[in-house]
């Protein structure tokens, strides 16, 4: 293989605060005692596909064009969330020209990407409702041959929705180690869910939520001997750190009132007419990316977003350069949450002219990430729509040790600072991808 293999294991939801709670995490407090460990500075926004695209490009959203969770189409009018496919990105990945065999399991944005194995869910939606949990993966077999290998099929429920839980990291890690062990890719990406689920839901630092820590600490010691004996590099890194959040902004129903957004009706339910809304808010958790038609009101409506109560500030097109996410794909506002806050995408008035399937656990349909969908109301037989129900929140540019991710390594023969090309206790999510691409090139 030439150089060490690396094994990237991608723990969402772990922070600099988190480390903290060492008897928790003996396998991972073992290779910060020998290693120490980098703080990591996500992109902004500090959201998954963002800092994935960051992570495998080595480029910042002003390049890469991976905003935020979701994207909006401004000719065809529509919004899309958790896109599948790699041409979402306009920035190579950096696997594309390193002539080594390359892994990713369960990152976004994966489908068709140039990786030589890939898995990554891929629902099946029947005409009768049904549903057939099945994976994309690449060889297209991969997947049939994972489910004989591992004795089970991954079951979405567990990836998302109120049934989520560990069990889909395990499916994802063990699936990992199967593909390592037979195909031999030198440069592995995998990805953890659970412990950014238990943060949303219960809070950071809530004690289900240190109870999916000492989980994911786990499946790090699962990690250090399977990567010992296969005389792999282990880089452990999370994405970002969540906060403590009281409230949801209904930022959307604000632009209605002022008349900015407009509804039209269906059967008695209300749904946003893009075409003749003058604004309309793309959500995802802390930010809020602010699509405006008339170009002539953009003023009004950053003054009127900055008066906003649990808004903290607003980027314009000056500004967005500052934080390098001048990319078209962007809004021509983007709303940043205070710490405790975060932004809720409804748009209705009366929650009896709600559409349907905002009632659904529907990750496409809904103009915004919808954390509420990890609850479910026996009253209703649905999702609820109390926002106080969310206790973790991430998104804003992170500072503070709750809002940084992490970088562990465990290297053979490497430190930090050889790995890095420079001595640093802060690094980005470019900055890996950059250094992951030069340590294969040599």
């Amino acid at each position: 293989m030439g150089k060490t293999s690396l094994i990237v294991l991608d723990i969402v939801g772990l922070s600099p605060a988190l480390l903290k709670y060492k008897d928790r995490i003996p396998n991972i407090n073992s290779i910060i005692t020998k290693n120490g460990f980098l703080s990591l500075k996500p992109p902004f926004p500090a959201l998954t596909c963002t800092f994935q695209a960051s992570l495998t490009t080595g480029e910042t959203p002003s390049s890469h064009g991976s905003v935020c969770n979701g994207i909006y189409d401004r000719k065809t009018r529509e919004v899309s969330f958790w896109g599948r496919y790699n041409s979402i990105l306009s920035a190579d990945r950096i696997w594309k020209k390193l002539n080594i065999k390359t892994s990713v399991l369960f990152f976004q944005n994966s489908v068709y990407c140039e990786a030589d194995y890939v898995v990554t869910p891929a629902p099946i939606h029947n005409h009768d409702g049904s549903m057939i949990m099945w994976c994309y993966s690449k060889p297209a077999n991969l997947y049939s041959e994972l489910i004989d290998g591992l004795g089970r099929p991954f079951n979405l429920m567990n990836f998302w929705g109120p049934m989520t839980s560990f069990e889909s990291s395990k499916w994802i890690f063990d699936a990992a180690k199967y593909v390592f062990e037979k195909y031999s890719p030198e440069l592995n990406y995998i990805y953890i869910p659970h412990l950014d689920y238990s943060s949303q839901k219960f809070g950071p630092f809530a004690s289900q939520t240190l109870d999916d820590l000492v989980k994911v600490d786990e499946l790090v010691g699962e990690l250090k001997d399977f990567a010992g004996k296969k005389g792999a590099g282990i880089i452990i890194l999370s994405e970002y750190g969540l906060v403590e959040v009281k409230q949801g902004i209904d930022i959307n129903r604000i632009f209605r009132k002022n008349n900015w957004l407009k509804t039209i009706s269906i059967q008695g339910k209300e749904y946003i007419d893009f075409e003749s809304s003058n604004a309309f808010a793309m959500v995802d958790h802390q930010i809020a990316h602010i699509y405006i038609q008339d170009k002539n009101i953009i003023k009004d409506i950053k003054s009127a977003i900055e008066n906003i109560d649990g808004v903290d500030y607003v980027l314009d097109s000056t500004t967005k350069k500052d934080y390098k996410i001048d990319h078209p794909n962007s809004g021509e506002l983007i709303a940043v949450a205070k710490k405790d806050s975060w932004f809720d995408y409804y748009w209705w008035l009366d929650d009896a002219c709600a559409p349907g399937f905002t009632r659904t656990v529907d990750i496409h349909r809904k103009p915004g990430y919808d954390p509420l969908e990890l609850f479910f109301d026996p009253s209703i037989k649905g999702i609820p729509y109390n926002t106080g129900l969310i206790k973790g929140s991430h998104g804003r540019p992170a500072f503070a040790e709750d809002e940084l991710a992490v970088f562990i390594a465990d290297i053979p023969g490497w430190d930090y600072s050889a790995f890095f090309g420079i001595e640093t206790e802060l690094v980005t999510a470019e900055d890996v991808g950059k250094a992951v691409k030069k340590y294969f090139l040599g």
